[in-house]
This record gives C-alpha cells, structure tokens and sequence, in this order.
C-alpha cells in the first residue's frame, strides 16, 4: 500500500485541512448567543470577529458552510479519497476540535447507539442519505466498490481509543482485567505497526456496522470531562486486502 494519494481535488498535498464549523445549538440560541465567525466558501475562507480583538482571518484548503448536510462533506471531500483508497492507496480522515465542536457529528452521525442488533444497524445504514457521518458512509462506499470490482477481498477492522498516549482496544473483552498491552513498533523505514489489537474480519457492510457501534459504544472517559475529552481520540482503521 503506497501512502501517496490524491486528494479531494485532485492535488498530490499529503495533508489537507477541511473547516467546518458548526450552527449554533438550540441551547446557544436560548441565551440569544450569536456567533463570531462568517464563513466565505468561495475564498475558503473563515473570519473571526470577536468583540475584544481585532478581526481574523482563516484560510484551508475548502471551508464549508454552517448549514452544509452530511453527504456534500462526504460527496466532496472523502469520497474521492475512498476511490483512492479502493485502488491502493493509503489514506487517514482525521477530526479535531474541541469538546462540543462537531466531530462526533460530521465522523458518525445522529444516530443512537445504545445496543447493536441488527435492528440499529438496519436503521444506521437507512440513513445514509440523510445524518449518516464519515465512517458509515465510508464503510458503505468500499464494500460497494470492493463488490462492484469483482475481485477476491478481505477487510478487517481495528477499533482503538488513544488518551493520554495509551492506547485502548475497542473491540477486547471488557470485563478482561488484564487485556493485551498495544504497542506501537517503528520499523528502520519509519513506518508504524500496531501490535497487540484485534483485527476483526467483517465479510459484509453488516458485520462492519456492528463493530463501529460496538466500538463506538465504549467510551473509557467521560465526554463531559473537556480537558479529558479534548485529549482522546478514537481510531478506526480499515485494513483492505486485495487480489
């Protein structure tokens, strides 16, 4: 797998950075709140006006607006680097933001994850076209382009949690009191193995829904905690096999 990939538009930048900023919640409309950015898509471009400093001004590589929906985000900027993906390439969609910001919102989507049956996943994949994030379009995307390739395939997941630079296996045996140590192993070419988590295999879209609301059920800190919350990060990696 080659970690040369193209980007959304078409450039060969390893890093991209994507801005989207979010409307403000029914809580901040309450408290007559207003916000301090305005957002300028065709510049790509944010600008912060903040009553007690000067005006600011933000650019990246695409901004999106405040009521943007979840399958134009999908459609423009991942999208392309899945079909990347699909021709084997590796690729990373990386979320950051504080507490509060969005990041659950635009990499999994409103959906309430309180059990894994087939029912819940039946419900997630009915709404791929409405509040679906990144992750379960993404899942949704390479299967129908493993299949629409008529090649032999083999994707397995890995479901980790990383806080204060430990690393959490997901998808291991909570009540296990002492679970494998994961590691991470730097070989002579700089590149990173993880050693230790569990690769699950899913054969279909079902069996990888199941492990993204398994993984996404457990949660090691509490979300209300923001200085915790800003320093842990969920990982899900897709390892794609092809012959």
């Amino acid at each position: 797998m080659s970690e040369r990939s193209q980007s959304f538009n078409g450039s060969e930048k390893h890093v991209q950075v994507i801005a989207r900023p979010r409307p403000l919640s029914d809580n901040e409309k309450s408290q007559n709140l207003t916000s301090c950015l305005n957002v300028n898509e065709t510049r790509r471009e944010i600008i912060v006006n903040c009553k007690t400093s000067t005006t600011r001004f933000f650019n990246y590589d695409h901004v999106f607006g405040f009521q943007t929906r979840q399958q134009d985000v999908y459609k423009v900027v991942v999208a392309p680097i899945v079909e990347e993906v699909l021709k084997g390439y590796s690729s990373t969609i990386f979320a950051y933001g504080q507490t509060g910001s969005g990041k659950t919102h635009t990499m999994l989507g409103v959906f309430p994850i309180d059990k894994v049956s087939k029912d819940t996943v039946g419900a997630y994949m009915s709404m791929l076209e409405s509040d679906a994030g990144i992750m379960p379009r993404a899942i949704h995307h390479i299967f129908q382009g493993l299949q629409r390739q008529y090649i032999d395939y083999t994707v397995k997941i890995t479901f980790l949690e990383l806080y204060n630079e430990e690393l959490t296996d997901l998808l291991a045996d909570p009540t296990n009191e002492q679970p494998e140590k994961i590691k991470i192993y730097e070989d002579k070419d700089k590149t990173n193995t993880i050693i230790g988590a569990i690769e699950a295999p899913c054969e279909t879209p079902f069996d990888a829904f199941k492990i993204l609301i398994k993984g996404a059920q457990r949660r090691q800190t509490a979300e209300t905690l923001m200085n915790a919350s800003s320093r842990l990060f969920k990982i899900m990696i897709m390892i794609l096999c092809l012959s």
